[in-house]
């Protein structure tokens, strides 16, 4: 899939059916668990979850690769904003600029302004109101980690935590360096960005609840 097709390609197919039903109901509240990838996956209103399915707690040379803002990126991929879209990603390159300068007054008060772009298009008194939208931006975010998850999976690596906007796994002991084309190869396919971080140990209660040791 390349970045020319992302927009007709049926990104449905990359999901089993039981998730693809949920967010075919426009869903509110609840969720589905899945169990993939050696991990208990949970699909919400809210974003994608998961962890070890088989209990363990703690882990040694684990790489996170975390999606550079993410629902922003989202709305520029898929143009939830309409006319506005370009409107809004200006917005976001000011702000990269300001950081980049070093103006960090600049740069955390647009960094506000464009965070609350997502919330507003869920809040039914903003003029920015737009559920169909809200729905699109958070499933796509959705299906791109499932996705990465399954990638990184098929090529040996053990998944520790997938979380909304990145994924923490140990790589293929035989094939160390595996995960650095599968990185570049979505980047490519999902016209988003990954960061890396890497953590020599890793002690975690649940997805949202973890330790992570440099040295």
């Amino acid at each position: 899939m390349g970045k020319d097709e992302l927009h007709t390609y049926d990104l449905f197919k990359l999901v089993p059916e039981e998730a693809r039903d949920f967010w075919c109901k426009e869903p509110d509240e609840g969720s589905v668990t899945m169990h993939e990838f050696g991990l208990e996956i949970v699909v919400a209103s809210g974003g994608i979850h998961g962890v070890p399915d088989n209990g363990r707690k703690e882990f040694t040379n684990v790489i996170f690769l975390d999606v550079a803002s993410l629902y922003p990126n989202i709305i520029r991929v898929l143009n939830a904003l309409g006319e506005y879209t370009d409107k809004f990603w200006a917005i976001v390159e000011e702000r990269l600029a300001a950081k980049r300068k070093g103006d960090k007054v600049k740069a955390d008060a647009l960094k506000l302004i464009i965070n609350s772009v997502y919330g507003l298009l869920k809040n039914k008194h903003s003029k920015l109101f737009n559920p169909k939208a809200s729905l699109s931006v958070c499933v796509f975010g959705q299906i791109a980690l499932y996705d990465l998850s399954r990638r990184l999976h098929e090529a040996g690596c053990t998944l520790v935590n997938l979380n909304t906007d990145g994924i923490g796994f140990t790589t293929n002991p035989h094939d160390p360096d595996c995960y650095k084309s599968i990185w570049k190869e979505w980047e490519k396919d999902f016209d988003l960005v990954l960061e890396e971080e890497m953590f020599p140990r890793l002690i975690q209660k649940d997805v949202n609840n973890y330790l992570g040791v440099h040295a």
